[in-house]
């Protein structure tokens, strides 16, 4: 499966959907040597709608909804900036502008979906939430309660075995009650991982060792991508597993 912005085809076809409100204001241009008015209308669009998306990138999870948004926008800067200009007629302002700001919302909605193509894998190795996991396992291993709080968000869901769901810093007794308590060596393996856009999630076991004796977990974490570009777990729900019962005796 493609990675995100693996697709060229998809990506093509955004960069078609851009230029086609300046290729027209373009050849208005072309062809009478001083109307430039199109070009202006179509950059308003354009940088209307990139606004758009920008300003809703870690607010909406939508395309849809931010495509309606772009759209929205893109049409009234489009509409504002040729009445300056002077324009009269109505009915050729809306349909100019509704033209173009068609082409930058189908570019901005492909454009996103080029980015939030899954990606899947049997083993995980190399996704961000691996890349997480290996931070939590490094700073509990260096008895790094700090580091270790950095790779959770700060409106974190954590769900041990046998609690209520903890948020906030009331999950952090737990970890510096752990490596207080000696625990060690500490190795996370996610054995999937999926994800689409700023949401990822992971399925794995880890095993940690605790006064001598070796513990074995299994996990379900979800990760969240930030502001900062960072990824770190929003939920993380972990519970201890039981070995299989012996085989009866004969």
């Amino acid at each position: 499966m493609p990675a995100p912005g693996e697709r060229p085809l998809v990506r093509i076809v955004a960069i078609v959907f851009v230029l086609i409100p300046l290729a027209f204001g373009a050849v208005r241009w072309i062809q009478t040597g001083t109307d430039d008015r199109y070009l202006v209308l179509a950059t308003a669009a354009i940088v209307a709608s990139a606004l758009a998306y920008r300003a809703t990138h870690d607010r909406l999870r939508s395309p849809w909804v931010r495509g309606a948004l772009s759209f929205v926008l893109a049409t009234a800067a489009s509409v504002v900036v040729a009445r300056i200009q002077g324009a009269t007629s109505i009915p050729a302002v809306a349909v100019v502008a509704v033209g173009f700001a068609t082409c930058t919302t189908v570019a901005g909605v492909l454009g996103f979906l080029d980015r939030a193509v899954p990606d899947e894998t049997d083993d995980a190795v190399g996704s961000p939430g691996s890349l997480v996991d290996a931070a939590f396992a490094a700073g509990m291993n260096a008895k790094d309660s700090m580091a270790v709080f950095a790779v959770y968000a700060p409106d974190a869901k954590v769900m041990p075995e046998g609690s209520p769901t903890l948020e906030g810093t009331a999950w952090h007794p737990a970890i510096t009650d752990m490596i207080a308590g000696g625990a060690s060596d500490f190795v996370l393996n996610a054995t999937t991982a999926y994800g689409v856009g700023d949401l990822a999630y992971l399925v794995g076991t880890a095993s940690f060792k605790m006064g001598g004796a070796t513990q074995t977990v299994k996990y379900a974490e979800v990760l969240r991508k930030g502001a900062d570009g960072k990824w770190r777990y929003v939920v993380d729900m972990f519970s201890g597993v039981t070995p299989p019962p012996a085989p009866a005796k004969k």
